[in-house]
């Protein structure tokens, strides 16, 4: 994954989803989002994610990490992780995602609001093997999503805060 543009704007690096729980996640060029719903293919867009029906987290229409954050959690635990392995759907630049809690945003054609952090779990750490809680809660684990207007998008799309 390329790092970050020094003075570049907010923008998508990478989408991901999962065909069912616990299996690697899968990199798309592009991407319906569905309000209500979820991202098109996704195991949570299908009720099938490891945590679809728990009710202390409600919906995961979508979820969000920072590029930068994917850096530290790697620095910290002195190894690369694959592509997709934090278990987020949408990997971003250039934006702090915990600051688009309570703002709308768009990415190509789709509209978002940004809902609360996506905070990492023992679930994560047993897939991947690997001491990533603590680093990735640094920044929050990430942004969980929901999606306002249907949609598509791609990796390069810009993310425009409304």
């Amino acid at each position: 994954m390329a790092t970050a543009e020094v003075g570049a704007g907010p923008v998508v690096r990478a989408v991901f989803v999962g065909d069912v729980a616990g299996a690697p996640l899968r990199s798309v060029s592009r991407i319906t989002a569905i309000p209500g719903t979820g991202l098109a293919g996704d195991r949570y867009a299908r009720g099938v994610g490891a945590w679809s029906n728990h009710p202390r987290f409600g919906t995961s229409e979508v979820t969000f990490i920072e590029e930068e954050t994917i850096a530290y959690v790697e620095a910290t635990i002195g190894a690369q992780l694959v592509p997709g392995a934090t278990r987020r759907n949408v990997v971003t630049a250039n934006v702090r995602l915990l600051e688009l809690i309570g703002c709308r945003f768009s990415i190509g054609t789709a509209e978002f609001e940004g809902e609360r952090p996506c905070d990492p779990c023992a679930y994560l750490e047993g897939l991947l093997g690997a001491r990533v809680r603590e680093p990735l809660a640094r920044d929050g684990g990430g942004l969980r999503a929901r999606i306002v207007t249907a949609g598509e998008f791609a990796p390069g799309d810009r993310i425009v805060v409304r």
